[in-house]
């Protein structure tokens, strides 16, 4: 799986879910991707590498979205944004919280092809 990072924002959470609604909007409806999921990790390689040893999984791009301060944070942010486009995400209604051991913290979005792929 390829990991992408040059979406990913940083710093404090306070407009942080604004910026990356926008980003989610154009990364579904401009982008070239049918299947979309978002997650936390705090090791972006071994969670992609646990989607590719995944027979069943669609995914082939990670997009790095958001490197928070704290795992609490990047719960936070994905959270409001499963609410926010949960009818277009392949993401549980309850999520499924991988551990996050830090030190840092990442909240991604898989698809099935690259975002803006030519």
């Amino acid at each position: 799986m390829q990991i992408v990072r040059h979406l990913c924002i940083d710093g404090p959470l306070e407009g942080v879910v604004a910026r990356l609604k926008l980003t989610l909007h154009l990364l579904i409806h401009c982008g070239n991707g049918t299947r979309f999921r978002i997650g936390t990790t705090s090791d972006p390689q071994r969670r992609a590498d646990a989607y590719d040893a995944d027979a069943s999984s669609p995914y082939a791009v990670m997009e790095l979205l958001y490197a928070g301060r704290t795992a609490e944070d990047v719960r936070q942010v994905e959270s409001a944004l499963i609410h926010a486009f949960s009818i277009l995400l392949d993401n549980p209604p309850n999520g499924e919280d991988e551990p996050l051991p830090g030190p840092q913290y990442f909240l991604y979005l898989v698809t099935d092809a690259g975002a803006f792929e030519t």
